[in-house]
C-alpha cells in the first residue's frame, strides 16, 4: 500500500478537522435556532358532551423542553386535569372558561385564556339506504343507526304507494321489535328496543314492492320518517316526542319492550309486567 507524503497527511488531516468543526458548528446553529423558536401555546378544544367520554392534552412548540403545564379555573362536574391532560366524563353542560399557562426550560412561559364547551348529548343519526331514482320493481330498504349509542326506537315509516312484505323483514339479532302495519294507510309502526345500547349498526332491512303499475320515487316516502331515539340511559333523546300506541294496536309497548330487554337472559321479577321473555315479536 502507497503512504502518502508526510506534507499529504498534515493536509488531509487538516481537510477532516475543518469539515469536522464544519459539522459541528452547522449542528449549534441548527440547536440555536431551535431554541430561538419562540415559546406558545398551541391549544385546541373541541366541543365535549354530557355522559361522553371527553380527553384532551394540553400542547406548546417552540422554545426548549420539557414543557411544565398549569392550569386554573372551574372544569364542569366529572372532568379531572392531571399532567397536561383533561379527562373524564363530564355530568353538566355549560362554557367553562380556563386559563392555561406553559413555562419551558429556559422558564419562559406563555398564558392563554380558552373556553372549553360541553354540550347537551345530540341524538342518534338515522340513516335511510334506498333507490334514489324512480322505480317500478321490489327494492331493499334499510334503517341504521350512526353516530351513538341507543337503547331503542319508536319509528313511524310511511308507505306511499308501497307494498310491506313481512317475511322480508331481517332485524339484528340484539333487536326486540313489534312491528304495525297499516296497509290501508300506507304506515308501518315499528317499536324497538336493544338488548344492550347500540350504535354504527344496521337494525333492520326489508323489501318494498311498487303497487301493481305503478312507478314511484322512494325518497317522496322516506323523508316523511318519524323517529324518536332512546338514548344509551333509556331517556327519549334531543327534543324527541314518543310516538303513542293505543291498545288496540298490539299487546306490547315500549316500556314492556324495554323491561324485556333489560333482563334479556334472566329470570323477570315476580312483580315485573306480566310479559315473558321471547324472541322478537309481530303484530
Amino acid at each position: 500500500m502507497r503512504k502518502l507524503p508526510v506534507l499529504g497527511r498534515v493536509l488531509l488531516l487538516g481537510w477532516l478537522a475543518s469539515f469536522g468543526i464544519l459539522l459541528a458548528s452547522c449542528g449549534s446553529d441548527s440547536q440555536n435556532n431551535q431554541s430561538r423558536q419562540p415559546l406558545r401555546l398551541t391549544l385546541r378544544f373541541e366541543t365535549g358532551y354530557v355522559d361522553e367520554p371527553y380527553n384532551t392534552t394540553l400542547t406548546a412548540d417552540g422554545g426548549v423542553r420539557p414543557y411544565r403545564f398549569t392550569l386554573e379555573g372551574n372544569l364542569p362536574k366529572g372532568l379531572i386535569y392531571s399532567n397536561g391532560r383533561i379527562s373524564g366524563t363530564p355530568q353538566e353542560k355549560g362554557s367553562f372558561e380556563l386559563t392555561v399557562s406553559v413555562e419551558d426550560a429556559n422558564l419562559s412561559n406563555r398564558t392563554q385564556k380558552v373556553t372549553l364547551v360541553i354540550g347537551e348529548t345530540p341524538p342518534p343519526r338515522l340513516d335511510q339506504v334506498f333507490p334514489l331514482a324512480e322505480v317500478s320493481d321490489p327494492f331493499p330498504y334499510l334503517w341504521r343507526v350512526r353516530d351513538r349509542e341507543a337503547r331503542g326506537f319508536q319509528a313511524q315509516i310511511p308507505l306511499k304507494d308501497l307494498q310491506f312484505t313481512p317475511d322480508s323483514f331481517k332485524a339484528d339479532a340484539s333487536l326486540l321489535y313489534v312491528l304495525r302495519y297499516d296497509q290501508e294507510n300506507g304506515l308501518l309502526d315499528i317499536d324497538a328496543v336493544f338488548t344492550s345500547p347500540r350504535k354504527d349498526l344496521e337494525a333492520f332491512r326489508f323489501t318494498a314492492t311498487p303497487l301493481p303499475d305503478k312507478k314511484v320515487r322512494p325518497d317522496s316516502s322516506f323523508r316523511e320518517t318519524r323517529v324518536a331515539f332512546y338514548d344509551k340511559n333509556g331517556k327519549l333523546a334531543g327534543n324527541a316526542q314518543a310516538i303513542t300506541r293505543v291498545s288496540t294496536q298490539g299487546q306490547y309497548r315500549y316500556s314492556d319492550l324495554e323491561a324485556i330487554a333489560r333482563n334479556w337472559g334472566r329470570r323477570l321479577a315476580s312483580t315485573a309486567a306480566p310479559v315473558t321473555p321471547q324472541a322478537p315479536a309481530t303484530n
